[in-house]
């Protein structure tokens, strides 16, 4: 990956469109992956942008991003402000990176493997790291990145603001304030991070100031500002989370009041409902004559159609006599033929107890474990099984030469009419079947 790919890896939609601008094109409803594919095309192809601008397109995107300021840093200043300043001071990874290329390009080039693993792993190109400058460098440091050089800064600060710093309870950061004591401006650039785990930055900063305003105005001005923008973030913080806070009282509150209105609405309808069910009452209580018509109608309907289920309920009652009158004229401990079923089981078992009943579904465990010696006749019920099984079954009777038989039948019933004829058949009038 070069350095004109890894640019383009770092760019957002807001700094895609941005380069897009750049190049002049303003294409903005198409998606990153598109404009990444744009601003590679212009610069992969720069003809058109060279005639015209005199110089390549990436340079001219490079030198739109530059922070004039940053050229007044040494090499080791630069590069310590790149991995130290933070996503809220408003430079992103492919500004610094534009600076980079900008200000130190060779080194930059160089770097780039580095930079590269930097980003898959935190994703950040330059890692934050401890200033190995000493006392007086980071003092010069200081210098050149704080651009407030007002002389009455500080005392603006002390008339407006310590005050409101003061609020703080001393005693409660009783150690921080005695450890702060005897730091140096080095201290306060190398400690800061770990200590800003438990305490706000502005916090220490302003602890640092009160024990060193001996420090020259550029490095105090300068805190003063990183305490005021520290202060005045935390107070954003927490005015937004108060305004989360009333915005989900206004909400519950809202809806309370919605649950009453519907309450209210939900009561308005019952008076309503009632009202016209007395209205109703009364018209019934006057038509009372044509509704006893009504209702005698409804029972001789209800009548009608007992005596039809009775009807129904006498011919089923008829069948199962005929099927008991077979079943139980048989001898159960003589077993006259086998049948191989496929559906899900009923009464036909209890009704044949001298039939030897064989599960399609599980037919190799019931030709080995039931008893098929004493009969010479297999029925198999064709619906629902397939050929493997039909075929399995065949098979076995032919082996032990037992006639086999195979017959339709589509449910419980049909299955029972069948094996009824069936035994008919082998038992001749010894099964006979009389009709009732």
């Amino acid at each position: 990956m070069n350095e004109v790919e890894f640019f383009l890896s770092l760019l957002d939609n807001k700094g895609a469109d941005e380069v897009l601008k750049i190049l002049g094109d303003n294409t903005k409803k198409r998606d990153l992956s598109f404009k990444k594919f744009k601003i590679k095309n212009c610069i992969n192809n720069p003809g058109i942008y060279n005639k015209k601008h005199k110089v390549t397109p990436f340079y001219m995107i490079l030198k739109r991003y530059e922070i004039e300021k940053l050229g007044d840093l040494k090499k080791k200043e630069f590069f310590y402000f790149l991995s130290n300043c933070e996503k809220n001071e408003g430079i992103k990874e492919y500004q610094k990176f534009a600076n980079a290329l900008c200000f130190y390009p060779e080194e930059t080039k160089k770097m780039l493997p580095k930079l590269i693993e930097n980003y898959k792993l935190y994703n950040e190109i330059f890692i934050k790291r401890e200033c190995d400058c000493n006392e007086d460098e980071i003092r010069e440091y200081y210098s050149k990145i704080n651009p407030f050089v007002q002389e009455d800064l500080y005392e603006v600060f002390i008339t407006y603001c310590e005050e409101e710093l003061d609020g703080f309870n001393i005693e409660e950061y009783h150690e921080l304030y005695k450890e702060i004591k005897e730091w140096g401006l080095s201290d306060l650039s190398n400690k800061i991070k770990d200590k800003s785990k438990k305490y706000p930055v502005y916090l220490i900063q302003y602890l640092y100031l009160k024990n060193n305003q001996h420090e020259t105005n550029k490095i105090k001005n300068g805190l003063i500002m990183e305490i005021i923008d520290g202060y005045i973030q935390e107070k954003q913080r927490n005015f937004t989370s108060i305004m989360d806070d009333v915005e989900l009282k206004h909400r519950e509150l809202r809806k309370k009041i919605e649950n009453y209105e519907s309450n209210l609405y939900n009561i308005k309808n019952k008076v309503k409902i009632l009202n016209t069910r007395n209205e109703e009452l009364q018209h019934d209580i006057q038509e009372n004559r044509k509704d006893s018509i009504t209702e005698f109608q409804s029972i001789e309907k209800e009548n009608l159609k007992l005596k039809k289920e009775i009807e129904n309920l006498k011919e089923r009652i008829t069948k199962l006599d005929v099927y008991n009158n077979c079943a139980f004229r048989t001898n159960t401990e003589e077993k006259i033929f086998a049948v191989v079923y496929s559906i899900k089981e009923g009464i036909f078992k209890n009704i044949f107890p001298e039939m030897i009943f064989l599960d399609g579904n599980i037919i190799d465990k019931e030709l080995k474990e039931k008893d098929l010696s004493l009969i010479n006749k297999i029925y198999i019920q064709r619906h629902g099984l397939n050929n493997d099984i039909i075929n399995k079954v065949k098979e076995f009777a032919k082996k032990y030469d037992i006639q086999c038989n195979i017959f339709m039948a589509c449910n419980e019933k049909e299955l029972i009419e069948q094996l009824v004829k069936e035994k008919i058949n082998i038992g001749g009038d010894k099964y006979e079947y009389k009709s009732m």
